[in-house]
């Protein structure tokens, strides 16, 4: 676990700890990612359930 603590900080300092800037920085390599055709990734739903039991059962689909 201390060695994953510091690989973040690490790539945080890379970035003057600026939130903001580390964000921009992984949307860039996801999208660098997801171009490369390489990977699969689990894309949000596009609609918000109506309730907080629609929320639970959309996730878990055997329920």
């Amino acid at each position: 676990m201390d060695k994953v603590r510091e690989m973040r900080q690490k790539i945080s300092a890379e970035f003057g700890n600026d939130f903001n800037r580390l964000v921009a920085y992984y949307q860039e390599v996801e999208n660098e990612m997801r171009k490369s055709g390489k990977y699969k990734f689990a894309d949000l739903p596009s609609e918000k359930p109506k309730s907080e039991k629609d929320a639970f059962t959309s996730s878990f689909p055997f329920s």
